[in-house]
């Protein structure tokens, strides 16, 4: 199908705007119709066309069908845009609007480069682009069960991503029928969560006596802070024996960027006990005299954790210094962020509330919490059957003695 835009001076109307039928021989027909939505678009007449192979019949139910849907308001223009240029021009938008976080903006960019402007289906012009195109793309990125190539999880994203894409795409009038609309996704995978023992993170916090971030280590273990609000931390929301959790902060390639927690529930605060507070004084101590030597502005420097000049600690070296104390104390590779899983599952196996245990993580609700951490269930349950127990039957040496009796 070809889109003519000729000017409205040199465009002879049809009385009744039913399009035009001219024979290019032997069952071979050209179909024409005035397409108004791509005119207003085009800012002069548009004249869509398209050659038929078979008889006039065939090319009149063509040329009604066209009509069908140029009465119903939707373009029939056939779009040159392949399914990546649609996708990214969607992505550009959004990333201008700021309609989301900027780290998350970078992981959606991050991922649709790899998995859709590098694949197949990048290509396909949007207008050819079927539901059978989908589905492979979901296989193919699913991969054979030896070898996955992407985790459910990411491949819910990525079709979310383009199915919103295309949602939009339909809203534009650039496609008729979302082919992505109601393809069935694989099963979500719940991940168990990786968490130190009692003793090893014993171990851990004992290796890291004498590192340079031995205050940021026990102030993750203790109080189960995202990375990436503990690095935003400044050193007036450490006051009175609290820390206040009011911002995060990711790096986009190597620029730093502050902004608002994860959630609203995220914004939280948290008291410290006396270990964790002398752990931070000495921390200031030792920073205060490492910056006395950098020529930065003051301003620079209210960052509790930091680099020698006062900058935010990049996340790659501080999992280097992380796996190196895990060798040190011998202990499994674990990331980063399993100290905020260590933390909330000591908490739940040592019988805290989860209403209190949700309120430190900083979850939206306790039901997110037990969710999460429902590898801590059994445990619980055992010890809540003991309670009740206790509570209901009286302990066997006192039937002993009444037996006795």
């Amino acid at each position: 199908m070809r889109a003519c835009c000729a000017p409205l001076s040199r465009v002879t109307m049809r009385s009744k705007g039913e399009g035009s039928i001219a024979s290019l021989g032997r069952e071979r027909f050209r179909i024409r119709w005035l397409d108004p939505i791509a005119s207003r678009q085009c800012g002069r007449r548009v004249y869509p066309s398209k050659v038929i192979r078979g008889s006039r019949r065939d090319a009149q139910k063509a040329l009604n069908a066209a009509l069908q849907l140029v009465a119903k308001g939707v373009s029939t223009k056939r779009n040159r845009l392949t399914l990546w240029e649609m996708v990214d021009a969607w992505l550009r938008k959004r990333e201008a609007a700021e309609a989301v976080r900027r780290r998350t903006l970078v992981d959606y960019r991050a991922l649709l480069n790899n998995h859709v402007a590098k694949n197949a289906i990048g290509s396909i012009l949007l207008s050819d682009l079927t539901r059978d195109d989908v589905i492979r793309w979901l296989l193919d990125l699913r991969g054979p069960e030896e070898k996955r190539r992407l985790s459910p999880r990411s491949i819910r994203v990525l079709y979310a991503l383009v199915n919103r894409a295309l949602r939009e795409a339909v809203d534009d009038d650039l496609l008729v029928k979302n082919p992505a609309s109601g393809v069935q996704l694989p099963r979500t995978e719940r991940q168990e969560m990786t968490a130190l023992t009692p003793e090893q993170a014993k171990l851990f916090l004992t290796a890291a006596r004498g590192d340079a971030n031995y205050a940021l280590w026990v102030l993750l273990v203790v109080t189960g802070l995202r990375p990436s609000e503990a690095l935003a931390l400044r050193w007036s929301d450490l006051a009175d024996g609290v820390v206040t959790v009011q911002r995060s902060v990711v790096w986009v390639g190597k620029q730093p960027i502050f902004g608002k927690t994860k959630t609203a529930g995220s914004r939280r605060n948290i008291p410290l006990d006396d270990i964790v507070i002398a752990a931070l004084a000495q921390h200031r101590i030792n920073q205060e005299t490492s910056l006395r030597m950098c020529p930065l502005d003051s301003g620079m420097r209210n960052l509790a954790f930091c680099t020698a000049n006062g900058t935010p600690l990049d996340g790659k070296n501080l999992r280097r210094s992380f796996r190196a104390l895990l060798e040190r104390a011998n202990l499994p590779r674990v990331r980063v962020y399993d100290l905020r899983h260590t933390t909330a599952t000591l908490l739940l196996r040592a019988g805290e509330n989860p209403k209190i245990v949700a309120e430190r993580l900083g979850h939206s609700s306790v039901r997110q919490t037990l969710d999460t951490y429902s590898h801590v269930a059994p445990t619980m349950q055992a010890s809540a059957t003991a309670k009740l127990s206790q509570l209901l039957f009286p302990p066997l040496r006192i039937v002993a003695d009444d037996a006795a009796a």
